[in-house]
Order: structure tokens, then sequence, then C-alpha cells
């Protein structure tokens, strides 16, 4: 190491996080600036233990790039050959985008493009559209046949007004059900059935105060309302300066429960629910807690 290079013989580099990584390059000399850059001399690349090109010397800066390519190539059941291409580019610090373009030979062609922003004091959020014309669409669970013409949107925004008030925005809206499932895979995994809210949160020491409207944008997805539900927590806090503590949960909402394609009718109600509670914590012996407690709710 000298001047904040640092080098190495007979060593290989590697992006991949794994402890034998699926890929790596291999050089006689490895020569690495942190952050900016490095240099491999009589390198090969290595795809698992086979070597697949040699380069006498290769330069590769580690800087983020603005522009760039990923491509994903494969082959799956659901969409036979397909290639997956993404398309990057920053157009500021604050704003990028991800076009997508995608082929897959059973299904046919998707596009679409993903906006990333951070808007300073005014918030960051994202907005992402795909579209895909299906091939092979299939049918929704009611056993209809679903267009071939399939789409997904997704937008959400996230504010701080000011010191512990919060806003949060999302918006989410597909052509069918399964758009998701059968395309952006990833997401069904972590949300099966997305939703869309605005959510207003509040935070004081002892207290939170949460305002959230849930609507339903999918008409088949079965969907509980929240126009609105209202929640106002009292976290444990002491009683003056005698040993009680005191914590408490309230919350008012208006109900809806929509099913699915409307195979039934819906309802709805009012509800309100209050509970308060007041707790002595103990301890005993330097390990045993103890926690005598007297509540009450009440529910309308």
């Amino acid at each position: 190491t000298t001047n904040n290079l640092y080098t190495a013989t007979n060593a290989f580099l590697t992006s991949d996080d794994l402890a034998e990584p699926g890929y790596r390059v291999r050089a006689r000399k490895l020569t690495i600036i942190p952050g900016k850059s490095f240099e491999a001399e009589d390198a090969t690349l290595l795809i698992g233990n086979v070597p697949v090109m040699y380069w006498p010397r290769y330069t590769r800066s580690l800087e983020t790039h603005g522009d760039y390519w990923v491509v994903t190539p494969g082959y799956r059941s659901l969409y036979g050959p397909y290639v997956l291409g993404t398309y990057h580019h920053a157009f500021t610090t604050n704003f990028s985008t991800d076009l997508h373009l995608d082929y897959r030979q059973k299904r046919g062609l998707g596009v679409g493009p993903d906006f990333n922003y951070d808007a300073g004091r005014w918030g960051v959020g994202e907005f992402k559209f795909y579209y895909a014309h299906d091939d092979a669409a299939n049918t929704n669970g009611l056993g209809l046949a679903l267009d071939n013409d399939r789409h997904r949107l997704s937008f959400s925004h996230r504010v701080e007004l000011r010191t512990n008030l919060t806003v949060k925005a999302v918006v989410r809206e597909q052509g069918d059900a399964f758009v998701i499932r059968d395309f952006i895979e990833h997401e069904y995994q972590q949300d099966i059935q997305p939703s869309s809210f605005l959510e207003v949160n509040q935070l004081w020491p002892n207290w939170s105060l949460n305002l959230l409207a849930q609507p339903r944008i999918n008409d088949f997805f079965e969907t509980v309302e929240r126009l609105p539900d209202v929640k106002l927590t009292g976290f444990r806090q002491q009683i003056g300066i005698t040993p009680l503590f005191y914590e408490s949960e309230n919350s008012v909402g208006y109900y809806k429960h929509e099913f699915a394609d409307n195979v039934a009718n819906s309802f709805a109600a009012w509800r309100a629910d209050t509970y308060h509670q007041i707790v002595l914590p103990q301890q005993f012996f330097g390990w045993l807690n103890v926690t005598p407690r007297v509540g009450g709710r009440l529910t309308h």
C-alpha cells in the first residue's frame, strides 16, 4: 500500500458477494485506487472456474456510472427464451430513470420506465409504469380471458412537512390481478396485493397521531377500505412522580368491505375504540420482572 494505492499479486477481484463467487477477474497483478478504479495485468475473466476472456491489461472505473445497460438473458418454461434489458440514465444526482425493454419468446414484448427523484424538502418518490403485450395472457380468477394488453402503474411519494410530521402517498394500479406475478415477480413476492393509501403521521415524545385513508383502486382485489382511519396512541409514560405508568390507544374509522370483482355486496360501518391501561413495573432480585396492570376497553 502506497499513496492510497493498493497492489496485490496473483489475486482476483469480484463484485459477487458470495464465498464462492459466480464470476471474477483473476490477475497476475492488481492495482486498486479505492472508490476510483482498478487495473489488472495479465487478467482472465472466469465464470465459475471456467476462463472465458483474457486481457493483457484491463482497467475499470469504480465510480458511479450515470449511464449503463443491464442485460439478463435466460430461459423459463413460462417465458421460453428471454432477454430482459434495462437502460439506466442519471439526469442529475437527484433524478434518474430506468427504461425497461424486455422480450419473452412465449409472451412477447414488455416496456416501461421507472423514475426516481429526490426533491429535497419537498420529498422523495418514484414513478413506475410497465406495459406488456402478452401473447399468452391466460385467464383471471373467475375463469374469464385476460386482455392481451397488460400494465402496471406505481407511484409513491414521502415528505416530512416539519419535524416529526410526515406524509406518504402511494398509488398502485394494475390492468389485472396477475400482471406483477407474471412479469415483475420480485414485487409479487414482496406484496401479492399492493394497496393504495394516504398516510399522515405526527409524532410527539409521548403521543402519536396517525391518519390513514385507503381506497380500493383495483376492483379485482378484495379490500377493506378505510375512509378514514384515525388513531391516537399514548406511549407508556410515567404519571407524575408516582411509580405508575399510563398507556392508551384510541381509534375511529369508517370501514367498507369490498369483494373481489364485486361477487358479493359490500358492507360498511363506523367503528370507535378506546383502550386505557395503568401499569406498575416491578423488578425483584435483580432479574424477576412483574408488571401488574389494570385497564379497560370500550368499542362501539
